[in-house]
């Protein structure tokens, strides 16, 4: 393949030579690296220091959860772990993953505004109404992002089929979230996306609330695509939520 042409090349190999002995190793194979390795790299944001356990919820706490809760709260704090490791949390702000807690209509748990993703845990997590209610502030005392509550408080209200929502704003996402074309299916994972709709936003600067038109109470589809402002990838489980980002950040 075209690999193997090019690392076989005398030019290639003239060229790694010069590299090493005018640049030392590590500063040469990092610099190597970086050419030949995928942009996205697992390790690109991981964080550096010691890694917080997952699942931190136990002994005399643990009394506090439902076990279907305690669960639901592990996998969403995995889900940000894994969305990091991806490299697709652009600050702590911008990118949101959030879950409905026991198919209840008001309720869901979102993560605490000042928390980076490789520090979330299942006891950090907000559990939340969808009048802006904390009903468990969880194990920090940071409270939530105003536009992104109210935004996974108008969707899991108006669409019952979504449990799990995940707001992606990498630049790619939201570049294509500004085209009036939206997502066009021109590659493989953006058919396996399935469809996508355009719901234009509102936001009410007196409340600090965010709705969007009312097409979404409508819509079937698990991609919603919000202009200017990135894309919305929903689930009914967890896991429908990554697959359907996990393509949609490849299309």
């Amino acid at each position: 393949n075209c690999s193997t042409i090019l690392l076989n090349t005398p030019e290639f190999h003239a060229e790694l030579t010069n590299l090493l002995i005018s640049e030392g190793n590590k500063e040469s194979l990092e610099t190597l690296s970086n050419l030949l390795l995928p942009i996205t790299k697992l390790d690109a944001t991981a964080c550096k220091g010691p890694v917080l356990p997952v699942n931190d919820i136990r002994g005399i706490d643990s009394r506090s959860y439902a076990k279907n809760e305690r669960y639901l709260r592990c996998k969403l704090a995995s889900l940000h772990r894994v969305i990091d490791l991806y490299g697709w949390n652009c600050g702590t702000c911008s990118n949101h993953a959030s879950i409905r807690v026991n198919n209840s209509a008001d309720q869901f748990l979102i993560k605490p505004i000042g928390l980076a993703f490789h520090e979330i845990t299942g006891s950090s997590l907000i559990k939340i109404d969808s009048n802006g209610s904390i009903i468990d502030a969880g194990s920090t005392t940071f409270g939530v992002n105003a536009l992104s509550f109210s935004l996974y408080s108008f969707v899991y209200k108006h669409r019952p089929d979504i449990n799990c929502i995940i707001h992606v704003q990498t630049p790619a996402a939201t570049a294509v979230s500004a085209m009036k074309c939206g997502l066009l299916s021109l590659s493989q994972e953006s058919l396996v996306c399935g469809k996508a709709t355009t719901h234009s936003i509102d936001i009410d600067l007196t409340t600090n609330r965010l709705s969007l038109d009312a097409n979404v109470q409508q819509s079937t589809a698990k991609i919603l695509i919000l202009p200017n402002y990135g894309i919305l990838a929903c689930g009914s489980t967890v896991e429908e939520a990554w697959h359907i980002t996990f393509n949609l950040i490849l299309a």
